[in-house]
């Protein structure tokens, strides 16, 4: 049964829509209703475990509670500037975001209350799942659709060990390029790409060539070209 913590009439007539309960009760699928000041009104099971693992924190649920609580104050303030940007335009986005190094396809969608609700602010709904290994979201949907945005600060998890170069070869290796490719695409010598790709290896206590593309696979390097591979990071070299 889907309860909404708090009053918001909004959120009440929405956790009764059965099309709305079928999404949010989908396993693989972690939904949220947050409002104007950031609160989270409805949150799932699924977005509960997400959230709380990916931050290390511990609450019965989350709703109720404000996501500059359980996000980082960057992650926080760039949720709530792209939701503004939302309310302002009254159109969705498809926000790409690197959590705990897995790449994840994140719905932003306002929802305004009709007249005969109470509530009168907009509240957000925000659907979030794991992104299909080389799915590209842009081409699936298409800008007619919700245009894509690419989150800035992006939590690598077991990648945010590597350098900026690294990154970038990892991102190769996992669309099966060679180490004799790699170096002639990057203008460097074979030998000094076995040296990263030793230094990955290494960092991640990974030595199998396969397992390395399944790291970068799921955290979407493989995506977008890679010289924007680099989740829009400042360089760590």
């Amino acid at each position: 049964m889907i309860e909404v913590n708090g009053d918001t009439a909004l959120v009440s007539g929405l956790v009764k829509d059965p099309l709305f309960v079928g999404m949010a009760c989908d396993p693989l699928v972690s939904v949220a209703i947050i409002d104007m000041e950031g609160r989270m009104v409805y949150t799932n099971p699924q977005w509960d475990r997400l959230q709380m693992a990916a931050h290390k924190v511990q609450y019965d649920t989350l709703a109720g509670h404000r996501v500059d609580e359980i996000l980082p104050q960057d992650q926080a303030k760039e949720h709530t500037d792209l939701a503004k940007a939302v309310a302002a335009t009254g159109k969705p986005c498809m926000i790409r975001k690197c959590c705990g190094g897995r790449m994840y396809a994140v719905w932003t969608y306002p929802v305004v209350a009709p007249s005969r609700f109470s509530a009168t602010d907009p509240v957000f709904l925000f659907v979030v799942r794991p992104e299909i290994i080389d799915e590209d979201m842009l081409e699936l949907c298409g800008d007619q659709i919700a245009p894509t945005v690419r989150f800035k600060h992006n939590d690598l998890g077991p990648l945010a060990v590597l350098t900026s170069r690294e990154l970038e070869i990892l991102g190769m290796i996992a669309r099966g390029m060679s180490t004799k490719a790699i170096a002639t695409a990057l203008h460097r010598s074979v030998k000094t790409v076995e040296s990263h790709r030793t230094s990955i290896g290494a960092k991640l206590k990974v030595d199998d060539r396969v397992h390395l593309a399944e790291i970068a696979r799921r955290a979407g390097l493989t995506t977008r070209g890679m010289r924007d591979s680099r989740f829009d990071l400042p360089p760590n070299q």
